[in-house]
């Protein structure tokens, strides 16, 4: 077998064209298509975070690399290939596409992962499971980086395990070993330029020498002259890990995510399965498996080791990463999101154990996983959630005397003007003096995104401003919003005039009495 890049796509078509794979394959990868193309996430309205990636890959280049080191918490790969994507069209559709463009080669992409594990079975299995999960799904199609770490952390995991689990490996030409390294190593430095938590990934592929207990010394070797190649070829993202984590310490840390406790983390495990109810039912097939294999004596040795690699694909992520927001005292990383790439571990270890079950429980727990993804993508498709654009009709377009449109912060202050583009009402980002701003406005005025004439304090607002429209958007928690929108409701003299609900987001027309102005 072939590892190769050019030799991996070639195989992968020359393998499903001549075995019974290939009309299961394709129409996975249909399914595939279908569910992201009809994604409620697809015909909803960009949020703040893909309109800070269009904001920042908009830029001109210079420009762009300059934000990349403060404003972005991320490195910069998706965002230098979305520049230049952009220069093909700067639809809202058209950055999607970029995103959904990894979608069919990551099924492609899991389908060969699995292969290396088991039975066609599993790989069928764990390919339709990973094609049907609402988390890959959904951030299959959003306008960040999402879609192109998931697609290179599978590639990475790919070629680790297609060295280490090959049973002639001693007797392998060594040029072509090495070869394969090669490739693992600039898949997993391609995934760390992507996103910080491909850090991880070779933490984990440690864990899998140790779990596989290979005894060739060359194979140790070889993987730590790998890791120092990707160390190496890491170090022009140390400028752009500096000049982050200077931002966030001059704002008071990566305040935002909650700290790791029992919600969190029920949170970002119904995440990796999919759902909460997906997520209980994934650890019940867990647990009868885990009981059944007990009762074995012994248990089957290769099944327990795949079981321990991707148990700790995900456990291990979940672990340091929980460990670490706790140690740092003002930053937790512990978001749902982050964790994308590690739902592999759960399609595997589900296909793995499905397939030791009882055929009718198997068949029962298959079609509730792909009729979750299906029928949410059919209760929503019609009404698509669509605030930003919504509000952006409702708002004045033309500028007049004393009117203001007021957001409580960046997160419903780019995505509207995003939809109000032409418009010239007079459009800013509101705080109070004595609260100070919330972390998002500090946050890109210090990254250079906005500037302090795109805020206003709320006291100035009120006394240089007869007709205010205000913006609440409820995904924002920082708690200081909570204390403007709190002296808006109670403590000012605001008449209300009318209230309308968009999704998530508030929007509220006042005027000022005259003794205010």
């Amino acid at each position: 077998m072939k590892y190769g890049t050019k030799q991996f796509w070639s195989s992968s078509l020359a393998r499903l064209s001549t075995d019974s794979d290939y009309p299961a394959l394709t129409a996975i990868l249909l399914l595939a298509m279908a569910l992201r193309w009809w994604s409620p996430a697809l015909m909803s309205d960009l949020w703040y975070d893909e309109i800070f990636s269009l904001a920042v890959a908009q830029q001109p280049f210079g420009q762009m690399m300059h934000l990349l080191t403060g404003a972005e918490s991320n490195p910069p790969l998706y965002f230098v290939m979305l520049h230049f994507w952009l220069k093909l069209g700067d639809s809202d559709l058209h950055a999607q596409l970029f995103s959904l463009l990894f979608a069919p080669a990551s099924v492609v992409a899991m389908y060969r992962l699995a292969s290396l594990i088991g039975s066609r079975q599993v790989s069928l299995l764990a390919c339709l499971l990973f094609a049907v999960s609402q988390s890959t799904i959904n951030y299959s199609v959003e306008v960040r980086h999402y879609s192109l770490f998931l697609f290179l952390s599978i590639l990475s995991t790919y070629y680790f395990l297609s060295i280490i689990l090959r049973s002639d490996l001693e007797s392998e030409l060594l040029s072509r070993t090495l070869a394969v390294w090669a490739k693992y190593s600039i898949a997993t430095t391609l995934v760390i330029y992507t996103h910080w938590f491909g850090l991880l990934l070779p933490l984990i592929h440690i864990l899998g020498l140790v779990i596989y207990r290979r005894r060739q010394p060359n194979l140790y070797l070889q993987f730590v002259l790998s890791l120092l190649a990707m160390g190496i070829l890491c170090l022009p993202l140390s400028l752009f890990l500096w000049g982050q984590v200077r931002l966030q310490e001059s704002i008071g840390g990566f305040s935002w995510a909650e700290k790791p406790n029992w919600h969190s983390l029920v949170t970002v495990i119904s995440f990796l399965a999919g759902g909460k109810n997906l997520a209980v039912l994934a650890v019940m097939i867990f647990l009868i498996v885990y009981l059944s294999n007990k009762r074995q004596r012994g248990g089957d040795k290769t099944f327990l080791r795949h079981v321990c690699f991707f148990g700790s694909y995900i456990l291990m992520p979940l672990v340091t990463v929980g460990i670490g927001s706790q140690v740092l005292a003002r930053y937790s990383l512990f978001v749902p999101r982050y964790f994308l790439p590690f739902t592999v571990g759960v399609c595997v270890l589900l296909s793995l154990s499905l397939l030791r079950v009882d055929k009718r429980i198997a068949l029962f727990s298959i079609v509730l996983f792909i009729a979750y993804p299906v029928i949410k993508a059919f209760k929503h498709s019609k009404v698509p959630e669509r605030p930003y654009s919504q509000i952006a009709l409702e708002l004045p377009c033309e500028l007049r005397p004393g009117v203001l449109i007021a957001h409580l912060s960046p997160m419903s202050y780019n995505p509207v003007r995003h939809y109000r583009q032409g418009c010239s009402t007079t459009e800013k980002v509101l705080w109070i003096e004595d609260v100070g701003r919330g972390y998002i406005l500090r946050r890109d005025v210090a990254g250079g995104l906005l500037d302090q004439s795109d805020s206003i304090e709320l006291h100035s607002a009120l006394r240089g401003f007869s007709d205010i429209w205000i913006i609440i958007d409820q995904v924002d928690q920082d708690p200081g919003l909570r204390l403007v929108c709190d002296q808006l409701k109670h403590g000012s003299s605001l008449n209300l005039e009318s209230e309308k609900v968009f999704g998530l987001c508030l929007l509220q027309h006042y005027s000022v009495p005259q003794q205010i102005l």
